[in-house]
């Protein structure tokens, strides 16, 4: 019986635990509901008022659309307008110009006809004036060549006696040139009998001062070997008389 109690105490507790958790889970649900409704509305009335945003956007753009195509309906009046007077202008202008280009080109033609006429005498006269010229050069040709051979003639003789001028000075030069050499050949000797000669003083001299210098040199040995031997005399002298004193004693 008393297993039965808590049994059912326990499972009283647990559906009333149960509930509350429901409740609590109902509560929860109720609240995100409320607050999801809320968002909800919120975000209908931001789409609403995007909507009204774009549509104001929109019907500005139509009515500045408009007013460009108006603006340019109306320049492009204007363009053929001015593109027409244009056209017009530069007709007269083209007419006047070719007008004044024809009556220069009459004037032009005149020109070149009279200037033809005037040709052709000029160009007789010029003809005239060449054929003499021509036959003036032929004859300062003539006078050339027969001064050029007059002058070759003597060019040759010159030449000829400027080549036996060039002969003989070849063999002057030829004749200084061996003569020359003979004379460096001479002091080249003369050169090397004197550096002999001076080699051969230099070295009477070198022997004369070695001479000097053995002499000297023997005579101060001599002195120093002398002075020795007396003085190894004096020693012996006085080591004989050291002798004798003793012997006495």
């Amino acid at each position: 019986m008393q297993k039965k109690l808590t049994t059912s105490v326990e499972e009283d507790a647990s559906v009333s635990e149960h509930y509350n958790e429901v409740c609590k889970r109902e509560a929860r649900a109720l609240k995100e509901k409320q607050m999801l409704e809320q968002q909800l509305r919120l975000d209908r009335r931001e789409r609403l008022n995007t909507q009204l945003a774009a549509k104001n956007t929109h019907t500005k753009a139509q009515a500045e659309l408009d007013e460009s195509q108006a603006e340019i309906e109306r320049r492009n009046t204007d363009v053929e307008a001015q593109a027409t007077a244009n056209r017009n202008q530069d007709a007269q202008y083209y007419a006047d110009q070719q007008a004044l280009l024809q009556k220069q080109l009459a004037e032009l033609t005149l020109r070149a006809q009279k200037f033809g006429a005037e040709s052709l005498e000029a160009t007789e006269g010029l003809r005239k004036k060449r054929l003499k010229l021509h036959q003036e050069v032929e004859v300062w040709i003539q006078k050339y060549d027969e001064e050029m051979g007059a002058a070759e003639m003597t060019y040759q003789e010159e030449l000829a006696q400027t080549q036996q001028v060039a002969e003989e000075l070849r063999q002057c030069t030829e004749e200084q040139d061996s003569m020359l050499h003979e004379r460096l050949e001479h002091e080249d000797c003369v050169r090397k009998a004197e550096e002999e000669w001076r080699a051969k003083q230099a070295a009477e001299v070198m022997s004369r001062r070695a001479a000097r210098i053995i002499q000297k040199s023997w005579h101060v040995y001599k002195v120093k070997a002398d002075a020795e031997k007396k003085k190894a005399a004096t020693a012996d002298k006085k080591k004989g008389k050291g002798s004798a004193k003793a012997k006495k004693k």
